[in-house]
């Protein structure tokens, strides 16, 4: 018999709502690891440590992640994204953060739109997303 796949340790405490391991496992995660073991590491069927936190209720975790850079709408192998998965489960409080994060990325993509069709130089755009003025 085959052993189980083992979850990324990221996911384990994403799913167990640990948000000091988590921060550790954030805080140690580099560029060149972030997919294998850090932030965007997955299990077999693409879902997330975001997915996990979200399915699991730990609406704290959720937020700490989206902090930290993952995707609000990363899609697993089934085409699920973490809000799915907080809704099937009843997760309205970390359903909410994820629907709140969804609603600001839409906004800013509106607001970059309009500056630039109103004229705004591009640099000018370019100021406030490095500055995080906008998202």
């Amino acid at each position: 018999m085959a052993a189980a796949p083992t979850l990324p340790l990221i996911c384990e405490a994403a799913r167990d709502g640990d948000l000091v391991k988590l921060q550790e496992l954030l805080k140690a995660s580099s560029a060149e690891t972030a997919v294998s073991e850090g932030l965007f590491s997955h299990d077999e069927d693409g879902r997330t440590a975001l997915t996990y936190a979200a399915m699991h209720g730990h609406a704290q975790a959720v937020r700490l992640l989206l902090d930290s850079g993952s995707p609000w709408n990363a899609l697993d192998s089934l085409g699920k994204c973490a809000g799915d998965y907080a809704m099937e489960e009843g997760h309205q409080e970390a359903f909410d953060v994820l629907l709140d994060t969804g609603r600001m990325a839409f906004l800013s993509r509106l607001i970059i739109l309009f500056l630039l069709m109103f004229g705004e130089p591009p640099e000018f755009v370019r100021s406030l997303l490095e500055n995080a003025c906008i998202f």
